[in-house]
């Protein structure tokens, strides 16, 4: 008690020492933002990392991997954190794949601390981005020639069919005289 600035009846009062333990309740996680993009084949779209706390001693490194490159792929695998840039967010960049097929697609971009090279108290920590890629491929086939005049009894006639884009379920044409199907690649 300050004895100066406190009322005379309370002067002769023992000072008293009141131990206080601050209890840490920052939780580690990985921040991610947004947790979902959307992006047409070829085009391009980010999000960004940071830490919700500070590592107590050392760095926290993230390793990012696009779960399928076919799909899209990333520029940066790897962040590292500090102490001093731990809340400051990192932007990564992802890209659609030109991947030639007709629907659209997602993949997963996964966020994971690596353990060997990071603040014991980020281990296990994971985070995730879902990204959609639009298809902008449009689905047909290209027939040559158009027209095939052949004689009856004559030599066979040929002709070709062409997909405009690679098909992910199997496609079949049909015509009155036969029934072609065709798989994907």
């Amino acid at each position: 008690m300050n004895d100066a600035l406190s009322h005379d009846l309370f002067d002769p009062l023992p000072d008293i020492d009141i131990p206080v333990t601050i209890v840490n309740n920052d939780a580690a996680t990985i921040v991610v933002n947004p947790v979902s993009v959307t992006i047409a084949e070829n085009g391009t779209a980010t999000f960004t990392v940071s830490l919700s706390a500070a590592p107590v001693s050392g760095n926290v490194v993230v390793d990012l991997t696009s779960n399928n490159t076919a799909v899209a792929t990333i520029d940066i695998p790897q962040l590292t954190f500090t102490t001093a840039n731990f809340n400051v967010p990192q932007t990564i960049t992802v890209t659609g794949t030109d991947n030639n097929t007709v629907p659209d697609v997602s993949t997963t971009i996964s966020l994971a601390v690596n353990h060997a090279l990071s603040d014991d108290g980020y281990d296990g920590v994971t985070a995730t981005v879902s990204v959609n890629v639009t298809n902008d491929d449009l689905a047909g086939f290209v027939v040559n020639p158009l027209t095939l005049t052949i004689n009856e009894g004559g030599p066979a006639g040929q002709f070709t069919i062409v997909l405009t884009a690679r098909l992910s379920p199997m496609w079949c044409l049909t015509s009155s005289m036969q029934h072609l199907c065709i798989a994907p690649i």
